[in-house]
């Protein structure tokens, strides 16, 4: 009797589900695209959707109990070799995961839901470490939630109901570290086998200030955590604002809850352009196990009456965390936007020269290009050259390398986006320098209204 309830229920929960996934509707991201902001010649691959066969284990896509979380089936799958890049698209009627495959120029469509116009936009997810799942900010009914779903399609579940701003899973994938909001910012753990939650931080007041609290920014073990201090209130409502932050910490133990904060938070890093939001610089952050990549450029009035100007010269250093820093490279003419660590021994970065008119609302920009360096300093290389009045950015979330070069390290993604144009799109291109081409279907109209489609990287993986 037992037997026969559970395959019962078994059909039961595989017709529902099936039902719910027909019922969103397979839909190409390639139909939105638009003329990419590249100069070279690059034809539109034929996209197609495909699915992988896969066993399926049963799993809950409602919410658990109010302050509960549930734990994640992560059965796995064997993944193939060609490098694939997965994007998010979000428009007025769905939001779709696709993945893009590199070596036979195909896109195909992961999976979608309908738009409920509360999913966060631009679309908020990662990839797991393993590269098997996409772990996102989702909708069930009217709630915020953490949701999953495996890189072919299948297995969708959600794991927790609430306000959430952010959330990191750690290398061994058992904990899920994610921000509260609706009110607070409190430091939660999620533990994927259990289900458990545990807070580690409190958010408090900072001074005069709203609440200040801890982003989960990068894992240093499976039991310890970057963290990025912000403030609720100031630099922007912006996931990981960049240029508003307020130091880098170090969650000693994630282990423990937030009867320890006051001797588990350890201060890494203090910008020394964090105390006004108009400072003008540009400084931005990486860290690895230990050490820590900075950059910074000038800022000050540009040629026109009336604009600001972000310019050379600009430097990179590394500290280590005891807090001995080095220079270890100085740009003269170009503004260093965004630096990142791709590996233990190289740094990825971004420069522009940017104008910004406050009278005609205007940008312009000028040698727009992606560089690689050493960490030592040495092998300076141009990677691409971008055209004028373009920026260039890493996924705001990009602080694993997965999320910027391919898991073989031989291919980089990033974000372009036309002032002349107003599009913004994914590029992606080989680290030996080859000319950047466009994903298909991630090129998008920027509306001034923001009521308009948008286009997330979510990072590399293979398939």
């Amino acid at each position: 009797m037992d037997n026969f309830k559970y395959q019962l229920l078994k059909f039961i929960s595989f017709f529902c589900f099936a039902l719910i996934f027909c019922s969103c509707g397979p839909s190409s991201a390639a139909s939105r695209t638009a003329s990419p902001t590249s100069s070279n010649n690059h034809t539109t691959p034929t996209t197609s959707v495909t699915s992988t066969p896969a066993p399926t284990v049963p799993t809950q896509t409602d919410c658990p109990p109010d302050q509960t979380a549930r734990a994640a089936l992560m059965p796995s799958i064997r993944l193939g070799t060609h490098p694939n890049i997965f994007f998010a698209t979000q428009s007025n009627t769905e939001l779709v995961f696709n993945r893009y495959d590199v070596t036979t120029g195909q896109t195909t469509q992961v999976f979608s839901l309908p738009e409920t116009m509360q999913h966060p936009s631009p679309p908020f997810a990662r990839l797991s470490n393993d590269g098997q799942w996409i772990i996102f900010q989702g909708v069930v009914g009217t709630q915020s939630a953490i949701q999953m779903v495996r890189v072919d399609g299948q297995e969708f579940q959600t794991l927790y109901c609430g306000g959430v701003d952010s959330f990191l899973l750690s290398p061994d994938q058992k904990t899920l570290a994610f921000n509260l909001s609706s009110g607070n910012y409190d430091l939660e753990m999620l533990d994927m086998v259990s289900g458990k939650l545990q807070t580690d931080y409190i958010a408090s007041r900072d001074g005069s200030y709203a609440f200040a609290y801890y982003r989960p920014l990068k894992w240093q073990t499976n039991t310890s955590l970057f963290v990025m201090k912000e403030l609720d209130g100031r630099g922007g409502s912006f996931d990981f604002s960049f240029r508003y932050n307020y130091g880098i910490f170090l969650v000693q133990d994630t282990t423990l809850d937030s009867n320890a904060q006051s001797t588990n938070l350890e201060s890494l890093l203090i910008p020394q352009s964090s105390s006004s939001s108009s400072s003008g610089y540009c400084p931005d952050f990486d860290i690895n196990q230990d050490q820590i990549l900075t950059n910074d450029c000038t800022g000050g009035s540009g040629a026109a009456p009336g604009s600001a100007a972000l310019k050379g010269p600009s430097t990179i250093q590394i500290q280590t965390l005891a807090g001995n820093a080095s220079t270890i490279y100085n740009d003269s003419n170009n503004a260093i936007m965004y630096a990142r660590f791709i590996s233990d021994t190289k740094i990825l970065f971004c420069t522009q020269n940017l104008t910004s008119s406050r009278v005609t609302q205007m940008r312009t920009s000028q040698n727009v290009g992606l560089w690689e360096i050493n960490t030592d300093g040495t092998g300076l290389t141009q990677i691409a050259a971008f055209p004028d009045n373009s920026e260039l950015s890493f996924t705001l979330t990009a602080y694993t390398p997965s999320y910027i070069v391919s898991r073989d390290g031989s291919q980089y993604l990033v974000t372009v986006s036309s002032y002349s144009s107003h599009t913004m799109g994914l590029f992606f291109g080989k680290l030996q320098g080859t000319e950047a081409s466009p994903v298909p279907g991630t090129n998008q109209y920027i509306e001034a209204t923001g009521a308009n489609p948008y286009t997330a990287a979510i990072g590399w993986s293979t398939f």
